[in-house]
């Protein structure tokens, strides 16, 4: 699993990336380029994950940055309003391609397994306990309720009585 914060800063690089070799772009160009660089360079599936939302979200904060300005926009027919254009501001170094960020696991091999009741107190472990116990009869009071209901369809469409 990739982590929010290595996944944020891939989408950013690719995104100042994709903007050096291709300026004059709208947010949902800079996207399929982004999703296609990733998937064509082999990087995990995570990396062409984020949505044109996301890739304006990322152009908002480099325009910020003074990284990224809008230009001027580009009429969208399927929409019937105008997007703006994006491209680097002036003077910005190149950027090499983002490498793949590097999975972790999702538990540390020193930690052993994970245990979702650690740091619970003994009054939050003993409701969890009365919650799980009023759930499993609840269940079963279903689970009997329909049986009852098969039961009785069965008998129904075997032309039985219906009481």
């Amino acid at each position: 699993m990739i982590s929010p914060d290595d996944l944020r800063q891939y989408h950013r690089q690719a995104t100042i990336y994709v903007l050096q070799s291709n300026g004059g772009m709208t947010a949902a160009e800079i996207h399929e380029a982004v999703t296609a660089t990733a998937l064509t360079c082999g990087h995990p599936k995570e990396c062409g994950s984020i949505t044109p939302a996301g890739i304006a979200g990322v152009l908002r904060t480099l325009q910020n940055e003074c990284l990224a300005v809008p230009r001027g926009g580009r009429r969208n027919t399927r929409h019937g309003r105008s997007e703006p254009t994006w491209a680097l501001a002036e003077g910005i170094e190149n950027v090499a391609q983002p490498p793949a960020p590097s999975r972790r696991p999702s538990v540390s091999p020193s930690s052993g397994p994970y245990d979702p009741m650690a740091g619970l107190s003994r009054e939050q472990l003993m409701a969890m306990l009365l919650v799980s116990d009023e759930l499993s009869e609840a269940t079963a009071r279903f689970q009997a309720e329909v049986d009852v209901i098969r039961d009785r369809a069965r008998r129904v469409l075997a032309g039985g009585s219906v009481t």
